[in-house]
């Protein structure tokens, strides 16, 4: 093997070896990231409920599922998760919270939306 050879290969692998580095790197921040964003989530799942009960006038609600899956940064800020009630996956909601700017930073629902089969099923009597 000629001293080109072996440089070009020698190059190769480093580079290969930089880019599965920066790769892994990548991914493990994101898992961290979005592993704060389930905690903010479950911390703040009061506010979901409370957003919840007064669209719920006949209290039909008995149990709030969040999807941590489905929970992602959104793009203007705060964090967007979908979930279900009554453990019904077609009863399904959109909630997002927020970071206030103020002297403590305080976590805010941005409000929760529901689907019409949601909406159909809370109007019902």
């Amino acid at each position: 093997m000629t001293k080109t050879m072996k440089i070009i290969i020698s190059s190769v692998v480093i580079i290969a070896i930089g880019l599965i580095s920066g790769i892994v790197y990548r991914y493990e921040k994101q898992l961290a990231v979005h592993q704060e964003m389930v905690e903010i989530v479950k911390e703040n799942k009061s506010l979901v409920t409370a957003d919840l009960k007064d669209e719920d006038l006949t209290q039909k609600i008995t149990e709030i599922n969040l999807d941590f899956e489905t929970i992602e940064p959104n793009p203007m800020g705060g964090i967007t998760v979908n979930g279900y009630i009554n453990g019904n996956r077609k009863l399904i909601f959109y909630a997002g919270f927020d970071k206030s700017n103020g002297k403590e930073a305080k976590i805010f629902s941005t409000g929760t939306d529901i689907s019409a089969n949601l909406n159909r099923f809370l109007k019902a009597k």
